[in-house]
């Protein structure tokens, strides 16, 4: 079975499918081989996808930040023996992904002129030829490629409904919750796999939520497409942390959203009904601890106009992590 997993430069399957393709890259690109070699560094790259049959690698690419909402394709290369199956076109695509998660909405690439499959695969997934940018502006062997991605999430749409969890949901925000938090975190390296198992079983059990729901300090609230839930997000009343600059604060302890919904507005659809609900109940703000090293997140949650207001040491499973402390004004609703 054919998996995609999202790393970084430091995974050395990645660091042999590169190897390859820069011997490939030596024979299509012939004496200008040297030129492209100073731009296609593969150390340091944060947004790397590796695709598996199994245990073995087949192919591979990264995205790295170019400018403002704009990333850069680079080090596509898939296997010869498994060319011609879609693989590279579900790499690009689980790039792109990524891409829309980090705030970028738009891609751009080169590649060589002389590289008829790589323009084909681009071509068919919907990437348009541009002038040559930056380095490569007046150079002969290059073509360049840029796709607007946002486009492409606006032409879903999905009808999200917003309800609050009961005590008979208990056992469907066990699975939840633990299927959205493993996804959220289990593809950053820096968060140690062992710790994050341990605390999946720890926390997410059908006796843990039981408990929580029935706490009258907090609430859950579901966001549901179809019959099928598709994210959450919890609220609980506590005194504040340091750093928070509130006086009748909510704290927003949980948001997270099943993978194949991100990009659709279910994030959106939370945010905005635990800001109601917040102001509803006469809160004065909303805060919340966000991963260091989650910017997806903390970019997602400054758009809704939160503030970072402290840093906060953590424990997760035995890992010592450390959050950001988040923090938003509202104002009431009489």
């Amino acid at each position: 079975m054919i998996t995609l997993k999202r790393t970084d430069s430091s995974n050395t399957d990645f660091q042999q499918l590169v190897v390859e393709l820069d011997r490939y890259l030596a024979i299509t690109d012939g004496d200008e081989h040297a030129f492209y070699t100073q731009f296609n560094k593969s150390n340091g790259l944060k947004y790397v996808v590796v695709a598996y049959d199994g245990d073995t690698p087949l192919g591979c690419g990264a995205i790295k930040n170019y400018a403002d909402e704009v990333m850069e394709v680079k080090r596509m290369y898939v296997a010869p023996s498994a060319r011609g199956k879609g693989l590279a076109s579900s790499i690009l695509k689980e790039l792109e992904n990524w891409a829309v998660q980090l705030a970028h909405p738009k891609c751009l690439l080169e590649t060589g002129v002389n590289q008829l499959e790589a323009i084909r695969l681009y071509q068919k997934n919907d990437y348009q030829i541009i002038p040559n940018y930056g380095q490569y502006q007046g150079v002969a062997n290059s073509v360049c490629f840029e796709k607007t991605l946002v486009d492409t999430a606006q032409e879903k749409h999905v009808e999200i409904s917003i309800r609050f969890a009961g005590e008979n949901d208990a056992e469907l925000l066990t699975e939840l919750g633990r299927e959205t938090f493993h996804d959220a975190f289990s593809v950053y390296p820096q968060m140690p796999a062992d710790d994050l198992a341990s605390y999946l079983k720890a926390e997410f059990t059908v006796a843990n939520l039981a408990a929580q729901l029935g706490d009258e300090k907090s609430f859950f609230l579901l966001a549901e497409h179809a019959g099928e839930a598709v994210g959450y997000a919890k609220m609980e009343v506590q005194q504040g942390m340091p750093g928070v600059h509130l006086n009748n604060p909510i704290k927003l302890r949980r948001l997270y959203c099943r993978q194949r919904f991100l990009g659709l507005g279910v994030g959106a659809s939370l945010m905005e009904r635990c800001i109601l609900e917040a102001a509803n109940r006469q809160h004065d703000g909303i805060y919340l601890t966000v991963w260091e090293h989650n910017h997806q997140a903390q970019d997602f949650y400054r758009k809704w106009s939160y503030e970072p207001c402290a840093l906060i040491d953590i424990v997760l499973g035995q890992a010592a992590l450390r959050d950001v402390v988040m923090q938003k004004h509202i104002t009431s609703v009489c």
